[in-house]
């Protein structure tokens, strides 16, 4: 998959089509949900997965898989992570590493060429600490044409001395 396509099946605008469950599904020490999406005007299939880890609310991940139909599996386009402690070895394109940073993986057509992981390369962000700013922003970049609070209520409230935008 070439780096173009990659980054048009990021930014297309979706909609959802499957919604999340109202509350996260504990799975070992992790809650999980997830929803499906479309693509508005193509009709490619998405999956968005949310994970967060029980006790270390800073170890969370969210994640937008593509459906390729051609291959017959999904593909993780873009996966934005908490400042977890393991670390992370970009191994095919500048094989920089580093650890205990929010960060957001994308898929590259280089990784995918390699043998790796499709989202393999990671870069590290500023712009979210915690879950509820990561979900905002991840919406945002996705396109996910909807109100994120039609799905989870409340979630730009979550302090009052930070507004989430």
């Amino acid at each position: 998959m070439k780096n173009e396509k990659i980054q048009e099946l990021i930014s297309c605008p979706k909609v959802v089509v499957d919604k999340p469950r109202r509350t996260f599904k504990n799975k070992g020490k992790h809650k999980e949900n997830e929803f499906v999406l479309n693509a508005k005007n193509s009709g490619e299939k998405f999956i968005v997965r949310l994970r967060k880890h029980s006790e270390f609310v800073e170890n969370f991940s969210i994640m937008l898989e593509y459906f390729d139909s051609e291959l017959n599996m999904n593909i993780k386009l873009i996966r934005f992570n908490g400042p977890h402690q393991s670390i992370h070895r970009n191994m095919v394109i500048n094989n920089e590493t580093w650890s205990s940073k929010s960060h957001i993986h994308i898929a590259t057509q280089e990784a995918i060429e390699a043998g790796q992981r499709a989202e393999n390369f990671a870069e590290i962000t500023e712009e979210y600490q915690v879950f509820e700013e990561a979900l905002i922003l991840f919406w945002q970049r996705v396109n996910i044409t909807e109100d994120i609070e039609n799905y989870f209520p409340n979630i730009r409230q979550r302090s009052l001395f930070k507004i989430i935008k």
